[in-house]
């Protein structure tokens, strides 16, 4: 809702020209090149202990429309015992159901999905957000397994470690 602006500069490109994968138990995240000269993301979700949220995947290919369209809108979303959790300990007082997405047993608690697969997206859109962090235009197919923030940015340094170098020499 508050819009976009246009940046003045290029940015510089991180072009994935090799796999790198970086992982921690079950979880992992990935880059392959990307034959199409494009950024991608496909994103698994897995919560086999809670078959409400369950299994879900996002598949994306971003561009800045459906960015706006398609991943933007999609909420954070918590189990009910944890937001319980929370709010015990003073934290997210002022937060309301429209704002996220609670799950108890039976579903979203006041609230309606904005799409099937929300949580997934929500969580591609976390790891947008966490490679946004470069600084670079990341160009490449991002696949992501159960991956979280830590883990995200553990694979944004890895990803500029190996690639920026060529990149910055690149494009200078």
């Amino acid at each position: 809702s508050v819009g976009v602006v246009e940046q003045a500069a290029e940015a510089n490109r991180l072009e994935i020209t090799e796999h790198v994968m970086v992982s921690s138990g079950d979880c992992s995240i990935e880059a392959f090149p990307n034959p199409n000269d494009a950024y991608s993301v496909e994103y698994t979700l897995d919560y086999a202990n809670d078959p409400i949220i369950g299994f879900q995947v996002a598949s994306l290919e971003i561009t800045p429309e459906l960015f706006r369209e398609d991943i933007a809108p999609c909420r954070t979303f918590l189990l009910e015992r944890e937001a319980d959790e929370m709010l015990r300990a003073g934290l997210g007082k002022r937060v309301r159901s429209h704002d996220l997405l609670i799950f108890n047993e039976r579903g979203p608690v006041g609230n309606r999905l904005r799409f099937d697969n929300e949580c997934a997206r929500h969580k591609a859109l976390d790891v947008i957000g966490d490679l946004a962090l470069t600084g670079f235009e990341i160009v490449g197919h991002i696949v992501a397994y159960k991956s979280g923030h830590r883990l995200n940015a553990a694979f944004a340094r890895e990803l500029v470690r190996r690639f920026a170098g060529a990149t910055l020499k690149a494009s200078a």
